[in-house]
């Protein structure tokens, strides 16, 4: 009875084990809590902005003509919304994925994915906040050839509450390419590694 219960013992300090994320080396843990950290940071991040740009709308008077401004009266505006809630998505699946890596049983060879991952998710969110800058810049200055005035004198508080979201869409980009930048190292160690063991 009493090695019955040893080993039922061990079996499920085994299995616990196994669900855990590795710690074996301080290395391993720094990379799973940055790419953790940072995926949290950037889910955020867009809720944030998205939240932002939402709520985001002011009222003008111009001789007695009520005129409204609203984010979705701009197609860039509502394509970063569309691509701020594409990355709440992927960050929320991706912390599965990551955790998924860290089991000591994964295939490295799946860092690829990952990469892959983080770096569509980046051009993405880089793509929109390069659209919605671009459309806040004319706003906010105008654009005398084509006979575009500037609005922002007028709905400065449209414009200011705007520049937050996108300013909160361009931080969680920068998280993306430091996901980025940390899945290509790991996959460059990997490789380095392999090729060192076949010379040995």
């Amino acid at each position: 009875m009493e090695s019955n219960a040893t080993q039922e013992k061990s079996s499920f300090v085994s299995h616990f084990k196994s669900l855990a994320v590795p710690m074996s080396t301080q290395p391993q843990r720094a990379f799973f809590m940055a790419q953790l950290m940072l995926r949290a940071l950037a889910l955020l991040l867009s809720v944030a902005a998205i939240i932002t740009m939402l709520t985001n709308g002011q009222n003008l008077t111009i001789m007695g003509i009520v005129i409204e401004a609203r984010y979705n009266y701009s197609s860039a505006f509502r394509f970063i919304v569309g691509a701020d809630a594409i990355v709440c998505v992927c960050s929320a699946l991706s912390m599965f994925l990551v955790f998924i890596l860290s089991r000591p049983k994964s295939d490295p060879s799946n860092y690829y994915f990952l990469f892959l991952h983080d770096l569509v998710v980046a051009l993405l969110i880089m793509a929109g906040c390069a659209a919605a800058t671009a459309i806040g810049v004319v706003g906010r200055d105008g654009q005398v050839q084509s006979g575009w005035p500037a609005i922002c004198n007028r709905v400065e508080e449209f414009c200011h509450k705007s520049t937050v979201s996108i300013a909160m869409s361009y931080l969680a980009f920068l998280c993306y390419l430091s996901l980025t930048v940390m899945a290509v190292n790991k996959l460059k160690k990997k490789n380095a590694q392999e090729a060192s063991q076949g010379g040995a």
